[in-house]
């Protein structure tokens, strides 16, 4: 029989040697809140601003909504996290309407009839590749569709920024007249960001 004893628990367990690590943070720090656009500080924006999610929170913009967000970066992540905090405080600033629902399904519907005296701006990045087939079959058929009845009154513009290779293609394809320029390129996750415009 092995008897293995065990210390007493009110024994001071042993000292065990820590060693202490500086975490290591971008100098100076980059603050989007200091160089927001100035539609975003000097009052104005835009008419209406809506967005569409499969499963919204009710409220994007309390401070449990803000924990769970930064819940999925790496705490080594410094600059992500700061672009995060500053999209959060434009998400404070600026709210928009969230609505549930299949992101196809959402720009047909919004798309539906062109507004006279307001260019329409459908954005998204790095969501492709999340959408099932149908659905982004769907968005791409509505935003041709409402392309060919847009105006140079009501124009409408697809701006994205998705992946293409190594790196993520910013596009804008302009109604009425359906030009597909690449604008830049730039990581996954934001910089560094190249622009040069150029058709394509």
């Amino acid at each position: 029989m092995n008897l293995y004893p065990l210390p007493s628990l009110a024994q001071e367990p042993p000292a065990i040697p820590t060693r202490r690590l500086e975490p290591s943070l971008p100098t100076p720090p980059y603050r989007y809140s200091d160089i927001l656009p100035k539609h975003f500080t000097n009052g104005s924006r835009p008419d209406n601003i809506a967005a569409a999610d499969n499963t919204p929170s009710d409220n994007p913009t309390t401070d449990d909504g803000v924990v769970t967000l930064r819940g999925f970066l790496w705490p080594d992540q410094v600059h992500r996290r700061e672009r995060l905090d500053a999209a959060i405080e434009i998400a404070r600033r600026t709210p928009a309407t969230v609505d549930a629902a299949d992101a196809g399904a959402w720009v047909e519907e919004q798309l539906a009839a062109p507004v006279h005296g307001v260019a329409t701006v459908v954005y998204h990045s790095i969501v492709l590749q999340y959408l099932p087939r149908a659905s982004f079959d769907r968005m791409r058929a509505a935003l041709h569709d409402a392309g060919r009845r847009a105006t140079a009154e009501a124009p409408l513009h697809w701006l994205r920024m998705e992946p293409a290779g190594t790196v993520a293609d910013i596009r804008l394809q302009s109604w009425p007249h359906g030009e597909d320029r690449l604008l830049g390129t730039s990581g996954f996750h934001g910089p560094p960001v190249e622009w040069g415009a150029s058709p394509s």
